[in-house]
């Protein structure tokens, strides 16, 4: 009898148990509708999203190789939005609004609302190239009204505060190419913000430069020099030359309207060791401009021709009016009359864009803080009933002991996903390695072959079988070769400490391939002298302890 009521009570703890457990997923499925209809998705489709922002191209590769058919409804509704953020992050070119309408009023009312932010965000830019202005500022503030109340929102996670200052960074871009500078410098702070608590060295570069340029615009000379030297210090710790030529020319343009031409030549001449495709036509106008005013009539005329080929309409409009000038001094009216012709032509071109460009502005001149103004009171609202909700949802679950122990299950649960996916993004890394790797052997060997079928590389062969110890290299011919094949390696070599001429000798024998034994032929030595020379070029360089093989590798690497 007694072991009957024991296995009754034990068949109704059983019964009570499963309850308890049906009551606690419902209930945690309800939080989960409550707060956001949010949903977790395939690995695919988390790894692409990650890439959007760091790795579009790898993203776009990733997007490509997801099988649809496999899909859930809001799986598909994820993919569609990856889509269309790799292109944003690609700078791909939009000619309408479909797909991004699409997305926003999908996220607004049935979707996943954690991704409502990124769409929001996506839309703007693809408004920003539409030359929509007013609508590009309404979507980046919409994200902000979204994040306005940190302490009940339900949409922020870990990407929320990056999203945020590219919201920032973009309202204060579009005042400023509004010529609203003063209103776009308190949006261009919050930017740098939070790029300088995340620690993201270039996006606080672009950051100072922006704010530069704005105090600069309103005239606040000693604002924008402290920005400036921001951005420069910053630029140094990254070493990156494209960088280093953009505040450059911001520092020469500074110095220029200062008046201090001595200062405005040594910036201008940084910037133009490196110049990008984007920014010739400024910086070579720059240029000209300083170069004019220091009365150094050769490099003017040398950047004005760069002016002429490279430079947009204002660069050349500029260009033309100088040579006019010039003509004028040196020639009189009769020859100056092409120069001024073309100068004209280009003048009108201009005056053709302003009013399209004032008529956008005066488009976009409202009150930009009426949008955020207008749904902040029903938001509040809101997010006050979902916190109600949770809360008396939590209360209730609070009274069944047992949310302990599907917690754990939990825990153990999204431990095993975590260590999956960090096995999976290894995985991912390492085969992205591999075919890099493969990549780069493939360069390699092509460019081993186009070595091979040189003039200079025949005659060394020549050399080599020919026994003769007479017999050397045309050294100039191979240096000349060598940095043709190889553009990058003549500036690597120069990072090196100075280098004797065998020693030179030497690197670019191993660059091209020749065995330590054939490399002391032509250089007239012996091969423990050539091995000796590849230590002490390895040691003189590196701490580290020096061998031949290690110097060889590096040349090879370069």
């Amino acid at each position: 009898m007694e072991k009957i009521k024991s296995m009754s009570v034990s068949s109704l703890y059983s019964k009570i148990l499963r309850a308890v457990l049906f009551i606690v997923v419902a209930l945690i499925f309800s939080i989960s509708n409550s707060c956001g209809n949010s949903h977790s998705y395939p690995r695919e489709l988390v790894v692409a999203d990650s890439l959007c922002d760091n790795n579009p191209d790898s993203a776009l590769t990733l997007i490509r190789k997801i099988k649809t058919d496999q899909l859930s409804d809001n799986e598909s509704w994820y993919l569609r939005l990856l889509k269309i953020k790799q292109k944003v992050k690609r700078n791909e070119t939009f000619t309408d609004d479909k797909e991004a309408k699409v997305l926003v009023d999908h996220f607004e009312k049935d979707g996943d609302k954690n991704l409502l932010p990124q769409a929001l965000y996506c839309a703007g830019c693809i408004y920003i190239s539409l030359n929509d202005t007013p609508q590009a500022i309404e979507c980046f503030q919409s994200v902000l009204n979204i994040y306005a109340d940190d302490k009940h929102n339900i949409y922020a996670d870990d990407k929320h505060n990056r999203l945020k200052a590219q919201c920032y960074y973009q309202l204060g871009y579009l005042l400023s190419m509004q010529g609203l500078d003063k209103a776009a410098i308190p949006w261009q702070k919050k930017a740098l913000e939070i790029h300088t608590n995340t620690g993201e060295i270039e996006r606080c570069i672009y950051d100072c430069e922006n704010i530069a340029w704005s105090y600069q615009v309103i005239g606040k000379s000693d604002s924008t020099e402290i920005f400036l030297q921001k951005a420069w210090h910053l630029s140094m710790k990254l070493k990156n030359e494209r960088i280093i030529s953009e505040i450059a020319s911001q520092f020469a343009s500074m110095y220029n309207e200062r008046g201090n031409l001595d200062k405005a030549k040594t910036y201008i001449n940084i910037a133009l060791a490196h110049p990008q495709k984007q920014s010739v036509s400024p910086i070579y106008s720059l240029a000209m401009e300083i170069y004019s005013k220091l009365g150094e009539t050769k490099h003017t005329e040398a950047f004005c021709d760069s002016v002429m080929k490279y430079g947009n309409v204002y660069g050349k409009k500029f260009a033309y009016q100088w040579q006019t000038r010039k003509a004028l001094h040196q020639y009189g009216t009769l020859l100056a009359s092409p120069c001024f012709e073309k100068y004209s032509q280009y003048t009108d071109s201009i005056e053709k864009i302003t009013p399209v460009g004032a008529s956008a502005n005066a488009n976009a001149l409202y009150n930009y803080s009426l949008i955020e103004n207008t749904n902040t009171e029903l938001k509040i609202e809101n997010n006050t009933q979902r916190t109600f909700i949770v809360k008396a949802i939590f209360v209730s679950i609070i009274l069944f002991l047992m949310v302990v122990i599907l917690t754990i299950v939990f825990l153990r649960h999204k431990k095993t996903l975590e260590e999956r996916l960090e096995l999976n993004k290894k995985s991912l890394k390492e085969a992205k390695m591999l075919e890099e790797r493969a990549n780069q052997d493939k360069e390699n060997h092509l460019l081993d072959k186009k070595i091979a079928t040189t003039a200079i590389y025949k005659d060394i062969i020549k050399i080599l079988n020919s026994h003769s110890k007479k017999m050397v290299p045309d050294w100039q011919l191979l240096s000349e070769t060598v940095y043709e094949i190889f553009p990058m390696f003549s500036s690597s070599l120069y990072k090196f400490k100075k280098m004797s001429e065998i020693e030179l000798h030497v690197c670019l024998l191993l660059k091209i391939g020749i065995s330590m034994k054939d490399i002391a032929k032509l250089v007239c030595r012996s091969e423990d002298s050539v091995y000796s020379i590849c230590r002490r070029l390895y040691k003189k360089n590196f701490s580290d302890e020096p061998t031949a093989k290690k110097w060889k590798d590096l040349i090879n690497s370069l």
